[in-house]
């Protein structure tokens, strides 16, 4: 009687234990990408055709990046993604983290376009196009 307890208790355990999603896959960001636009919930989106200025977010194989306006370096540091719980969504998901910066951000990328967006309510969102 003790073995089927102690079975069953594992089973339970083991079953009921909720697996981390698989880590995004760290290649699909590595890579120039040119900013295109902001859309923002308090005001009509910025264009990049709006200004003469390039801005350039580049993901390097070792985890860090750089930030460029017109071959000018604005930012730089390291990368990482960390699974935690989204402000936007209320669940827990990966999360893009920059070294100088502690707020996470989300990440998706749809037809060659990067899009980061600020996890907060009412944030920002960036739109990159590969370069």
């Amino acid at each position: 009687m003790r073995k089927i307890i102690i079975v069953i208790s594992a089973i339970v355990f083991l079953t009921s234990c909720k697996k981390e999603p698989n880590k995004p896959n760290n290649r699909l960001v590595i890579g120039s990408w040119k900013w295109e636009k902001t859309y923002s919930p308090w005001a009509p989106y910025i264009t990049r055709r709006s200004s003469e200025a390039l801005y350039i977010l580049t993901f390097n194989s070792n985890r860090t990046f750089t930030f460029k306006q017109n071959d000018t370096l604005l930012r730089s540091g390291t990368y990482q993604f960390r699974y935690e719980l989204s402000i936007n969504s209320n669940v827990k998901e990966w999360l893009l983290f920059y070294s100088d910066f502690e707020t996470g951000n989300i990440i998706s990328i749809i037809d060659n376009k990067l899009y980061i967006s600020a996890n907060g309510i009412d944030a920002n969102s960036n739109e990159y196009s590969r370069y």
